[in-house]
């Protein structure tokens, strides 16, 4: 099977949302503000892993040196960043210590070998690795992963889970928080942006977020 093609007929039959979408913005820029946060991005030197078509490099991108990376072909082509790599989570085509920051959401639960992919992400980061994925203690995150096949993978990505697979890759987590209220990218309409809470920080929120650093 062709990837990219298959890429593209997901995105295409879930009616894809653009970078510039009022929910899309919604979904990614409370993320983006706690991570601003905690550790600094102005003028660093970033990568986004499985960047897609930008949700978070719109953000990360006006302020530091952004690299996108994905395997898809398809999803850089509207994604905003200025540096765009066609490249695997597996095998990053960068050196050692390329970058400040490595950054990598909603990627890792769809991998058969997460773990290798976080070690390369450790590999080529100077000293921050972030991991943003879906939490297995929400309601509808659970839902969704029994009955939509490609989400499974979520249904394993626990707190204890996803730290011990950083602790593995050879990093130290020094922040985490549960974060996200009822905001799916390309799934909540617009007219329920008012009612639904997108910074949410509950134990039963969308998602949760792991700040890492090298030892």
């Amino acid at each position: 099977m062709n990837i990219d093609h298959a890429t593209q007929d997901y995105y295409r039959s879930n009616n894809e949302r653009f970078y510039t979408h009022p929910v899309v913005q919604a979904f990614s820029k409370p993320k983006y503000d706690w991570i601003s946060n905690q550790v600094t991005i102005t003028g660093k030197k970033v990568l986004d892993v499985g960047s897609g078509n930008g949700y978070f490099a719109q953000y990360f991108g006006s302020k530091s040196d952004l690299t996108a990376l994905d395997l898809s072909e398809h999803q850089l082509k509207n994604n905003p960043a200025t540096k765009k790599v066609i490249g695997s989570a597996y095998k990053l085509p960068f050196e050692d210590a390329s970058f400040d920051i490595v950054f990598c959401s909603n990627l890792l639960h769809h991998l058969e070998s997460p773990l290798i992919a976080l070690k390369e992400m450790a590999r080529v980061s100077r000293k921050y690795v972030i991991i943003s994925e879906p939490n297995v203690f929400n309601l509808i995150i659970i839902l969704g992963s029994l009955f939509i096949k490609h989400e499974r993978g979520a249904l394993k990505f626990s707190k204890r889970f996803v730290s011990n697979l950083i602790t593995e890759a050879g990093l130290k987590i020094i922040k985490h928080t549960f974060i996200g209220g009822l905001v799916m990218p390309n799934g909540t309409p617009t007219f329920m942006l008012p009612y639904v809470n997108p910074v949410s920080r509950s134990f039963c929120s969308f998602f949760q977020i792991f700040i890492s650093e090298k030892y």
